[in-house]
């Protein structure tokens, strides 16, 4: 499935225990392995992160400076679904390689974070179409793309059956558990590029709405959108 505009694209925005609004910058840097300044400063310095900001740096605030300004923009960064979802497809093709490593090193995948912490043995889960297809069943167009899925698709699409069953058995996970399933449930939307998928776990688990609010919120606006439309008399 090579990328096609989305008719439900993920909308900007982290999840809240790493975002600004709930004090989590702290926990994304720890979460990338971009902790300490000299990593920000290094990660903002890269070209392709300056190109993404541009806009953003000139609407933060004046008197944010230092630290408190690299972490703002930090999550800026990676709230960008799109760069997210770039970001992921050139550190897949470097997977398995000597070089994966070193490569992205100062410029972290946060889908890759999001495997490894769900599941260390990821790419080694076998690609099963049909298995996946029958757990995407609620979305059939989604469900139908998955056998044209790309190499860097189907990862991520191989851990969503996993996924939906411990959204599911949420009751009986561990705080390990529930700990890497919203940034792994994220990086799978992500890829799909389809909120839905988001949304469908918070209607499920309390705990994943409040970590998924950016994505309810553009539901709200889409849904406000609808009711703002003229109505035609017939």
């Amino acid at each position: 499935m090579e990328e096609e505009t989305s008719e439900f694209p993920v909308p900007l925005g982290q999840i809240s225990s790493m975002s600004s609004k709930s004090g989590g910058k702290n926990h994304l840097g720890a979460f990338l392995g971009i902790s300490n300044r000299a990593d920000r400063k290094t990660f903002l310095g890269i070209s392709t992160v300056e190109r993404a900001l541009k806009q953003i740096r000139s609407t933060l605030p004046s008197e944010l400076v230092g630290a408190q300004r690299e972490r703002m923009l930090l999550l800026a960064f990676y709230s960008l679904p799109g760069e997210r979802r770039a970001l992921w497809k050139a550190t897949f093709h470097f997977l398995g390689s000597a070089r994966a490593d070193d490569a992205w090193k100062s410029l972290p995948s946060f889908e890759r974070k999001a495997f490894e912490r769900y599941d260390p043995d990821f790419l080694e889960r076998p690609w099963e179409p049909e298995t996946v297809r029958e757990a995407l069943s609620d979305w059939p167009e989604l469900a139908d793309c998955v056998e044209k899925a790309a190499d860097w698709q189907r990862p991520a699409f191989s851990l969503w059956p996993s996924i939906r069953r411990d959204v599911e058995a949420w009751e009986a996970l561990g705080a390990a558990g529930r700990a890497a399933l919203a940034p792994a449930t994220l990086a799978v939307a992500t890829i799909a590029d389809d909120v839905r998928l988001l949304r469908w776990a918070a209607e499920r688990v309390t705990a994943l709405a409040e970590e998924y609010a950016f994505a309810l919120e553009s539901e709200r606006e889409e849904d406000d959108t609808v009711d703002d439309d003229p109505q035609v008399e017939t």
